[in-house]
This record gives structure tokens, C-alpha cells and sequence, in this order.
């Protein structure tokens, strides 16, 4: 038997019990380290793919009124690093019935949401009324805001007869004056392919300006009528059915109270500052001498399919 006081053995139980004892602790903190590990892995990614939901939701609301007149955008593309991510998206130009690729934006975000968004286009400025985009070399549409006054104007409708017959043309109309946007439907000529509307919310106090306002940079809504394309009618149309003065307000109130506030009071007397049309110059032409328009600028111009 054992003795239980010889010194030899019980070192040799204490070695034992430390030893067991240490194997625990270890094990311990290595599946302590494990769960830590797995749930700082699955917090950061929950975390983290929250932040990008609310990004991108945040993102599409405001594309759905502040973008590019005739574009709409695609192949969303995902990467997620360490307390941060981005999201690239395709966006494309419709012309009628042709597609032209036309930017490719990268929107960073990080653990605290929207950080910028990148763009692998730009412009370049040529003269006081042209602004060319690059790399694809078509002409930025321009906007005159009625109550403001310019140092220059583009009138590009008097200017029809260089564009061959065999073109599809972007066309920017900026009007003398704002209207309702009913009062622009019944305004202009039923034939004309309509599809986009430059909502006024610049300062209603007349001032002198150098330069106009560049396409991409203001407020305004698709809307293609039944005139354009089976095309445009259904990659221009937001999917947030925003078409009308009415749901543009309900979107942007989530987006810029300021703005809604002051847009709500425009709605019904100056809302539509000018529109987007397409076609060609023969489809154009009607616009000719009529008395509403203050400005008209040429964008992209595409052969026709």
C-alpha cells in the first residue's frame, strides 16, 4: 500500500494534480479563445453586413432622385475587410434603345456607414458651355435654373443641322420658369419622348451665376412617358415607383427634411424647372422657337440600332 505521508509520493500526486490541473485551464481558455474568436468573427460580420444594408438602402434612395438623367445602374459587386467594405456598381447610359456604358462607382463604408464613393469617370471642362466626360468623350447636359441669370446660354436646338439623321440624341431643357408638374405634361408637345424631370430647389431670390448646372448634380425623377422605348420605360422607371412629385417628396423627406420642407411648398406652383428628352433631330426639332425654353444643351449622342 501507498503511504500517503511518504514524501516521494506525494510529490508525485501534486506533480499529477498540477498537471491535470493545468490541461483543464488550458483547454479552458482555448475554447474560451475558440467562442471569442467565433463570436467576434460573426459579430463583425452581422455588424458589419447591417452597416452595408443600411449603406446601400441609403445609397438607392438617393440615386432614385439625385442622379444622372437617363441612367441606371447594375452588377452590384461586395468585398468586406476588417471594419470596413465597399460596394462597386455598373452604371449605364440608355439612349432610346441603346445602352452605352457610363461610370463605375465604388462606395466605401466602414464600421461608423457611408465613408465616399469613387468614380472611375470625370469631366473636363472645354469651353463656358461645354463639359465633356471622360473616358467615353460625350457631351455633360447643362441646366439653366429660370430665376438666375448667365453670363452665356447654350441653344443648341438652333444648332440641329451638324447631327446626322442617323443619331439618337440627349437633349437638356431648361425652362424661362418653373411649373407644376402637370402644367409641363400638358405643356409640352405629346409626341415628345420625356424622360427624366429637373425638380427646382435652388434659392428662389434672382441672381447673376458664371457658370450652369452640371447633369448628376441636381434633383430630379425618371419618368418616361408611353412615347419612348419599351427599353427606357423599364430600366429608367426606379423600382421605388418614384415617377411623380409626389413620391420624389416622400423620398427625399427621409433623405433632406430641410429640402422636402421647402420643395413641399413648390409642388404645386414652381416644382419642374426643365426636362430630359431623347430622340432624334428630326424628333427634336419640335421644341424649336417655343417661347418656354430659356436653354438647351446636347448630351450623349449614339447611333441608332
Amino acid at each position: 500500500m501507498t503511504d500517503p505521508f511518504n514524501e516521494k509520493e506525494l510529490t508525485k500526486t501534486l506533480k499529477k494534480a498540477k498537471q491535470r490541473t493545468l490541461l483543464k485551464m488550458t483547454v479552458v481558455a482555448l475554447l474560451i479563445s475558440v467562442a471569442v474568436i467565433a463570436a467576434s468573427f460573426y459579430g463583425h460580420r452581422y455588424w458589419m453586413g447591417k452597416i452595408q444594408t443600411e449603406v446601400m438602402h441609403e445609397k438607392v434612395n438617393e440615386q432614385a432622385f439625385m442622379s444622372s438623367a437617363n441612367t441606371f445602374t447594375t452588377n452590384v459587386s461586395e468585398t468586406q475587410g476588417f471594419l470596413k467594405g465597399t460596394m462597386t456598381q455598373q452604371v449605364y447610359k440608355i439612349i432610346e434603345d441603346t445602352i452605352i456604358p457610363w461610370d463605375t462607382q465604388t462606395i466605401h463604408y466602414t464600421n461608423k456607414g457611408f465613408e465616399s464613393t469613387t468614380f472611375t469617370s470625370t469631366t473636363i471642362s472645354v469651353d463656358d458651355t461645354t463639359e465633356i466626360h471622360i473616358p467615353d468623350g460625350q457631351r455633360i447636359m447643362q441646366f439653366y435654373v429660370p430665376q438666375y441669370q448667365y453670363k452665356t446660354y447654350e441653344n443648341d436646338l438652333a444648332n440641329m443641322k451638324q447631327y446626322p439623321d442617323d443619331k439618337y440624341i440627349e437633349m437638356a431643357i431648361s425652362f424661362e420658369d418653373s411649373f407644376p408638374f402637370e402644367h409641363v405634361q400638358k405643356m409640352l408637345p405629346k409626341e415628345l419622348h420625356v424622360t427624366w424631370y429637373w425638380v427646382n430647389d435652388f434659392d428662389s431670390k434672382k441672381q447673376k451665376r458664371d457658370m450652369p448646372e452640371l447633369d448628376g448634380d441636381l434633383y430630379g425623377f425618371s419618368a418616361p412617358n408611353k412615347n419612348t422605348t419599351v427599353l427606357a420605360q423599364k430600366l429608367l422607371t426606379s423600382e421605388e415607383g418614384i415617377n411623380t412629385p409626389e413620391r420624389f417628396l416622400e423620398a427625399l423627406k427621409t433623405y433632406s427634411k430641410e429640402d422636402y420642407e421647402l420643395l413641399k411648398k413648390r409642388q404645386h406652383k414652381k416644382f419642374i424647372a426643365g426636362v430630359v428628352v431623347t430622340g432624334t433631330k428630326k424628333d427634336l426639332a419640335i421644341l424649336k422657337n417655343q417661347s418656354y425654353i430659356k436653354s438647351s444643351s446636347i448630351g450623349a449622342v449614339v447611333d441608332k440600332n
